[in-house]
């Protein structure tokens, strides 16, 4: 566990990589106990928090305001990790870019982009990959920025059953995105891989 007083790393600008690799013993992390709410870490290395193979729960609440970036490996390997409250979380930045890996073999049974992520245009490779556990991908607000997606996006999602890139279906069936469904007008690089495995996608 972590004092939940003083943030003890409340003036620190840059983490570097692997900053909290197997991390054991411990099922839930508040960001904020940790950074504060100041913004003053902006840099954060590859690897923030991966292979914690106990995590289910991360709270970033405002710790990472000050990012403009997914690192890449951010938080891959944290098998059991559930949720991640990306959409009450403050960015004071669009985040345009998201590194590879970024939560690779986690337990997400769904993965919607936040309204913090409706500017990434870069995409890294194996983003949610190997989702064992995953059935359903939304990504329709960010759908029009992205140019580039890196090799193995969701590849070995084996219970991936739906991808959203417009809005998705009401419960009439209709779509209230402004796209056709699987158009992303932006998009100038898809990796190899990206759905390789996603044998339940329709």
């Amino acid at each position: 566990s972590f004092p939940t007083h003083t943030p003890i790393f409340v003036n620190v600008t840059t983490v570097g990589d692997q900053f909290l690799c197997h991390l054991n013993g411990v099922e839930e992390l508040d960001l904020e106990d940790l950074f504060g709410t100041c913004g003053n870490l902006v840099n954060i290395g590859d690897g923030f928090i991966p292979a914690a193979a106990k995590l289910k729960r991360i709270r970033l609440g405002a710790a990472l305001r000050g990012l403009r970036a997914m690192p890449r490996s951010m938080f891959s390997g944290n098998i059991n990790m559930e949720h991640v409250d990306w959409d009450t979380a403050i960015f004071d930045h669009p985040i345009t870019e998201i590194g590879r890996g970024f939560c690779y073999n986690s337990a997400f049974t769904s993965f919607t982009f936040p309204e913090s992520f409706s500017n990434v245009s870069d995409i890294g490779g194996q983003f949610l990959g190997a989702g064992r556990l995953l059935t359903s991908v939304d990504m329709h607000r960010c759908r029009a920025s992205i140019t580039t997606i890196g090799d193995g996006f969701l590849e070995r999602s084996l219970s991936l059953t739906d991808l959203y890139i417009t809005s998705p279906p009401t419960s009439g069936g209709r779509r209230g995105g402004d796209g056709f469904p699987g158009s992303l007008p932006s998009l100038a690089h898809l990796g190899e891989r990206a759905l390789n495995g996603c044998t339940c996608l329709s």
